[in-house]
């Protein structure tokens, strides 16, 4: 039989406690009859008591260091040579559609996920410490660089946003784009394979403590697409590193010889939330025509160095449109109002892939820009 946490049979609720309690799982596709997932399975997830499970769109994804260099599954950590800055993202659907009932609190929000181990020189899992910045970001530059919604989101996407590059820097160079709800955890990651044979996490699951960033994304009083991410820099003496299915797509991917998942898609969220549960927001705010909103548009992009942005401010009355580099730099901003239009030239630019950005109240819409 395979070993199982302590920790993770420590998300056992106490029953009888208070008959108001709720146990949530946020569990992409768990809800399918054509995958179902035995959470109550001692020998992988033991999550017990569970009240609702929600299955619906998610995203799980790393980025190793820098922007271009992503993995659709979950890495975390420097490794030995405290060099590879792995950090990760998740979205889930579901949680950013959900508020807390009259009365409830979320006690406790943990992210999961089955450890993948192997052994290729510097482990898949390495023991040490994990010092990641964690807090929420937002989504949606996300959708816009792949040019999805939520509901069409793709399995095993990576993350896309070219304006937030999940890298140490995350949240300080990007205004709109810093880290919400944020705080430095300080965890230990356990040994996995040494290359003897051994793989001691298989068949495990990794926890994380996120109440903070869930209240916070519960507490949201007009719902929009938001995600967590824990952010390693290099040399900040995360030397441990931790490896996990996050297989969306359900095509397993592996290292492990012989894991407790079926199709690599393990990554998910348990809520436990006191007196009461989760439900829709109550009142949703109507929502504005689409004349009122802002947006903007590219016309042509691929485009030979010129190229035209239209652009409308919405309800705002002004804002700003600004232009970035795939490296984040901004290089051009101009003040904006209404509903108008201009002409953008690059032939002084280097060819390549642009972000295009307006920004009016609380609205952030963005477009790629491709310069042949």
């Amino acid at each position: 039989m395979k070993k199982v946490l302590a920790a993770a049979i420590a998300l056992t609720m106490v029953v009888g406690a208070n008959a108001g309690n709720t146990k949530h799982v946020f569990w992409y596709k768990a809800t399918s009859a054509a995958a179902p997932y035995n959470m109550a399975d001692a020998t992988g997830p033991n999550l017990q008591g569970v009240t609702d499970v929600h299955g619906g769109k998610a995203l799980t994804a790393t980025i190793r260091g820098s922007a271009g260099n992503q993995d659709p599954l979950i890495t975390l950590g420097n490794g030995l040579d405290n060099a590879q800055a792995r950090s990760f993202v998740i979205w889930y659907d579901d949680l950013c559609k959900l508020s807390l009932t009259s009365g409830a609190t979320l006690t406790s929000a943990k992210f999961r996920g089955e450890y993948r181990d192997n052994w290729m020189g510097n482990a898949f899992c390495n023991a040490g410490p994990l010092k990641p910045r964690v807090g929420v970001v937002k989504i949606q530059g996300h959708f816009d660089a792949l040019g999805v919604t939520a509901a069409s989101h793709p399995d095993n996407a990576v993350w896309a946003d070219p304006l937030n590059p999940l890298s140490g820097s995350m949240g300080y160079e990007m205004s709109g784009e810093a880290f919400q709800a944020e705080q430095t955890l300080n965890m230990t990651a356990l040994a996995g394979a040494n290359g003897s044979g051994s793989k001691p996490l298989e068949g495990l699951f990794f926890e994380m403590d996120v109440t903070t960033q869930v209240r916070h994304i519960l507490n949201q009083t007009v719902k929009s697409p938001l995600g967590i991410a824990a952010v390693i820099t290099a040399g900040d003496g995360s030397t441990g590193k931790i490896n996990l299915y996050g297989m969306e797509d359900g095509v397993i991917a592996g290292a492990t010889s012989d894991p407790w998942t079926k199709d690599g898609n393990t990554c998910h969220l348990v809520l436990e939330v006191a007196g009461g549960t989760l439900a829709p927001i109550a009142a949703e705010v109507a929502p504005v025509s689409a004349s009122k909103t802002a947006s903007i548009s590219v016309n042509p992009s691929p485009c030979n160095a010129v190229t035209t942005i239209s652009y409308n401010t919405g309800l705002a009355k002004s804002g700003s449109v600004k232009i970035f580099n795939i490296e984040g730099k901004l290089v051009h901003s101009a003040k904006v109002s209404g509903q108008n239009s201009f002409v953008w030239n690059a032939k002084n630019l280097t060819k390549g892939l642009y972000v295009c950005r307006i920004e009016a109240g609380k609205n952030i819409v963005s477009r790629n820009i491709i310069v042949m």
